[in-house]
């Protein structure tokens, strides 16, 4: 009997050390100079250590080991398609990679890799953690490190962006030693610098916060708090919600979680928000609170309800904005489709790149006009009716051909449909120009329908451009020699009986002789599961030139991006070659793959890629 007793008080002090070992005696060496911020992410669960006991703080991280941290921090749980060679499904790191991917922080090399064991450097850390964090900053201007020309030009804003918001201050001979590679004690330093205070356990909080915030989990409640720096409501929030009553934020508001609950922010007073949500839907509700900025992406419900005054909405993805009675907002600033607004109180100014909807009405771009109490101020009869619900834009057209068309007060027959684009958006002044289009009538394309062009305020000649049986027509041209560069309106006009115009938006620039570029796809339709290769070679004038960074995407007609890779540079003899196949799940349609070819170069180069169906055989 005594026997048993003794067994079971050598087994409960085994376990009593077991927990105190781990956590709570990790090995740092002497008092280590990010002993606090360890401890911290420790307590939080964020951050371990190894089996013996140790943290090993001085040795440096894997990349793999860097993203999981940065997975804690912000709560990430969404994964994606892994479409790199060397990560693996049997791989530790798989998941963590996958959730990156989903979050858009990280990016493969141009022989897709992704080289998840290698010792990640501290510029690289530096974009993946401002780009985990949605980080934003217009005033670059605390200067540069000492070695900034040894940042690769990949990393040079992200690097500039943490230094001038404070999280990253280098050595103490002015320099950030870009290529070394970052400790684990660097790491965890660097993310608690921009983490700030972390709540990772739901419940309601009131304390004043000298630096920022972050919150990545739901049913959390900030009540009667100031925090100085910025608020961080991550993936983790997932389709959760979080209340914010009697909140002051001096800096911005950065959301990339929430869901149908939402984000509530009510009684508040907020300098600046940026709404980014990447793998869902997330409402967002002003309740009697203020804001100098709030910036739209897609995924978002925005709802502005009485007693709300904000200064300036920016929209830049599809969304949708209902402002209720009472409510305000100065400036409303729309750069992207797929915009609805549903308004019952008031906006002092709307300015439109894209055509959107109000209040059910579809609205043109470039038409400026206030409402107040819901109802539209500013406009002339004519706009209000034909302006505020256009088919297309013949009315625009018919003021700048007014001696044309002098007493032509038909109506736009709206069962005919002019469709219009161009084979990309901007060109070189010496390149051809591709314009395609269909014109159709209860699904039915229209023959021999006259088709006439003009770019700017000049005519473009052609001859007898008409649509063929199908309703079908393609024009090639390019501009004149003596054409200025800039932005230009493209205004295509369907002719009787259909009496339709289209415009579009081009951008014509200088041609660079410096540079010659050959830039080369071996096809242009692909097998879904078939490699794609793209290869090039870019000079200067005879000479080859060697290390210019190169950044490719692959993306579909809403703009998402299936594919994007950094760090691809042309080699010492100028060439540069990547494949890569799409990821699984991918839908067969129509692509454009985009390739910017960055320092000296700065052009865009774009190429229409077609997925068709595997061939069985």
């Amino acid at each position: 009997m005594k026997q048993h007793k003794a067994s079971k008080v050598i087994v409960l002090s085994v376990m009593i050390c077991i927990l105190f070992f781990t956590a709570d005696t990790l090995s740092y060496g002497e008092s280590h100079w990010a002993q606090d911020e360890i401890n911290y992410l420790l307590s939080k669960g964020i951050v371990s250590g190894y089996p013996d006991g140790t943290f090993k703080p001085d040795k440096p991280i894997t990349k793999a080991e860097f993203i999981k941290i940065i997975n804690r921090t912000i709560g990430n749980r969404c994964k994606a398609n892994v479409p790199f060679k060397d990560v693996n499904e049997n791989d530790w790191f798989y998941d963590e990679i996958a959730k990156a991917i989903k979050s858009c922080y990280v990016q493969g090399y141009g022989d897709n890799t992704f080289r998840p064991n290698n010792p990640i450097t501290r510029e690289e850390a530096a974009k993946i953690l401002a780009t985990a964090f949605k980080l934003e900053n217009d005033n670059l201007n605390n200067g540069n490190f000492i070695d900034q020309k040894e940042t690769s030009n990949w990393t040079q804003e992200y690097v500039a962006l943490l230094k001038n918001k404070g999280y990253v201050s280098g050595y103490a001979d002015g320099s950030f030693r870009p290529n070394v590679p970052i400790t684990r004690a660097e790491s965890v330093k660097m993310i608690t610098n921009v983490s700030g205070e972390i709540i990772n356990v739901k419940g309601e909080y009131s304390k004043a916060m000298a630096k920022n915030l972050l919150v990545n989990t739901t049913g959390v409640v900030l009540k009667n708090i100031h925090v100085s720096g910025d608020l961080y409501l991550t993936e983790g929030i997932g389709d959760g919600d979080i209340v914010l009553d009697n909140v002051t934020i001096d800096g911005t508001v950065y959301i990339t979680g929430g869901g149908a609950d939402g984000i509530n922010i009510k009684n508040s007073r907020i300098n600046k928000i940026i709404i980014n949500r990447v793998d869902g839907l997330v409402h967002v509700v002003f309740d009697n609170s203020r804001s100098s900025l709030v910036v739209v992406n897609k995924n978002t419900k925005l709802f502005v309800k009485r007693g709300t005054i904000i200064e300036k909405i920016e929209i830049i993805g599809s969304s949708s904005i209902n402002i209720a009675k009472d409510a305000e907002v100065d400036k409303i600033e729309i750069k992207s489709k797929g915009v609805e607004i549903a308004v019952e109180g008031n906006i002092k100014s709307v300015i439109a790149n894209e055509e959107y909807k109000l209040n059910n009405m579809i609205i043109s771009k470039g038409r400026k006009f206030s409402i107040k109490d819901g109802k539209v101020i500013g406009l002339k009869k004519d706009d209000e009716y034909k302006g505020i619900e256009p088919k297309d834009d013949y009315d625009a057209y018919k003021d700048d051909y007014r001696d044309d068309h002098e007493g032509d007060e038909e109506p736009i027959p709206v069962d005919y449909i002019l469709t219009v684009k161009t084979d990309k958006n901007s060109y070189r002044l010496d390149e051809k120009i591709i314009i395609t289009g269909n014109i159709s009538k209860g699904n039915i394309g229209l023959s021999n329908v006259d088709i006439t062009l003009k770019l700017g305020d000049e005519p473009i000649t052609v001859d007898q451009l008409k649509t063929n049986k199908n309703g079908e027509f393609i024009y090639t041209f390019m501009v004149p020699e003596n054409t200025t560069p800039g932005e230009y309106e493209l205004v295509v006009k369907a002719n009787e009986p259909v009496n339709m115009v289209k415009k579009l938006i081009i951008i014509l620039f200088e041609v660079d002789q410096k540079y010659n570029v050959d830039v080369k796809l071996d096809k242009e339709r692909y097998a879904i599961d078939e490699i794609i290769t793209v290869t090039g070679k870019i000079l200067e004038g005879e000479t080859l030139l060697h290390n210019v960074d190169i950044t490719l995407k692959l993306q579909d007609d809403a703009e998402n991006e299936l594919i994007s890779v950094d760090q691809l540079k042309t080699d010492e003899n100028g060439n540069f070659s990547y494949s890569f196949k799409v990821p699984v799940g991918t839908k067969l349609g129509k692509y454009e793959l985009i390739l910017k070819l960055n320092e000296p170069i700065n052009r865009f180069l774009e190429f229409p890629i077609q997925l068709i169906e595997r061939v069985r055989g």
